[in-house]
């Protein structure tokens, strides 16, 4: 439905701008079909906690997967973390504070002691420290490649 909305905005450009005579849209109505997504189950994300990798670039994406699990964030929004949107929260605890990537919408999420470790892991790795991100940056298109590999 997405490729057809979008053909259908250049087929309307083209019929306003009369280099059609008539729209071939006018009639056709698009229904976009709603489906809920499945959640893991407790057993799932422990089965992939539990995944040991030999292949660095196959943790990374385990890690980054994991903590998506364990804060909500989407992959736009772990990506664009940096060691200014980890704070400390009036209970005495590391929060993430920070806009979702999206709506600007400001999120407060306090961080899982699981969420903590992933963190640590990657604290000194280099291509964090230079740019201050709190993960190495990986495209979403590889990320999702290599989590259908895991």
């Amino acid at each position: 439905m997405k490729h057809i909305e979008r053909l259908r905005k250049m087929v309307s450009l083209a019929f306003k701008m009369e280099w059609l005579d008539k729209d071939p849209f006018m009639k056709f109505e698009a229904k976009y079909e709603k489906k809920e997504r499945g959640f893991l189950t407790l057993e799932e994300l422990q089965s992939i906690e539990n995944k040991s990798f030999t292949i660095p670039r196959l943790g990374l994406i385990k890690n980054l997967f994991v903590f998506s699990c364990y804060t909500g964030l989407s992959y736009g929004d772990v990506m664009n973390l940096t060691t200014d949107n980890l704070c400390i929260g009036i209970d005495g605890k590391q929060w993430i504070y920070s806009q979702r990537e999206k709506t600007s919408v400001p999120v407060k999420i306090p961080l899982l002691t699981k969420a903590l470790k992933i963190i640590e892991t990657y604290k000194s790795n280099p291509s964090t420290t230079v740019k201050q991100n709190l993960f190495p940056t990986i495209s979403n298109q590889k990320l999702n490649s290599y989590l259908k590999e895991i």
